[in-house]
C-alpha cells in the first residue's frame, strides 16, 4: 500500500531517492518477487529512523501498521509475491474502511496520496501488467 501511494516525498532525500529507485524497478518489472517480513528492508534503509539491525525508533507504530496490512490483505511472514500479484491482493482485498482502519496512525495517510492511489487501484485505472 505504501508504495503505491508514494509520491516523492519522504523522511530524508536519501530516503526518497532510494524509494523512488525501488519503485521505479518494481513498476518497471512487475514480476519482481517481493518477501513480506516485520523487519526494516531496502526502502527502509537510508531513513533516518532505521536503527539498523531490522528496527525502526518507531517501531512498535510500524509493526502496529504492518499487522493491519497483513491482516487486511491476508499475507503471512515470510510470503513471497510479485508486485502483480501484490497489486492484485489490494485490488481484491483492500476497500477504503479497511484503508483507513489499516493505515489509522500514519502520519502519510492525512496527505490523501495513498487514498487517491487505492481509488486507481480500485477502478481499474491502475491495473498490473
Amino acid at each position: 500500500m505504501c508504495t503505491v501511494g508514494f509520491q516523492g516525498m519522504g523522511y530524508s532525500p536519501d530516503f526518497v531517492q532510494n524509494y523512488q529507485t525501488i519503485k521505479d524497478q518494481i513498476t518497471e518489472s512487475p514480476e519482481t518477487l517481493l518477501q513480506v517480513h516485520s523487519r526494516t528492508d531496502e526502502i527502509c534503509r537510508p531513513c533516518p529512523h532505521n536503527l539498523e539491525k531490522g528496527f525502526c525508533e518507531k517501531e512498535e507504530k510500524i509493526q502496529s501498521l504492518d499487522a493491519r496490512h497483513k491482516l487486511a490483505l491476508e499475507l503471512q511472514e515470510g510470503q513471497i509475491l510479485s508486485w502483480n500479484e501484490g497489486l492484485n491482493r489490494i485490488k481484491t482485498h483492500m476497500t477504503f474502511e479497511k484503508f483507513h482502519a489499516s493505515c489509522e496512525g500514519c502520519e502519510w495517510k492525512s496527505l490523501g496520496v495513498c487514498e487517491v492511489a487505492l481509488s486507481k487501484i480500485l477502478s481499474g485505472a491502475l491495473t498490473p501488467s
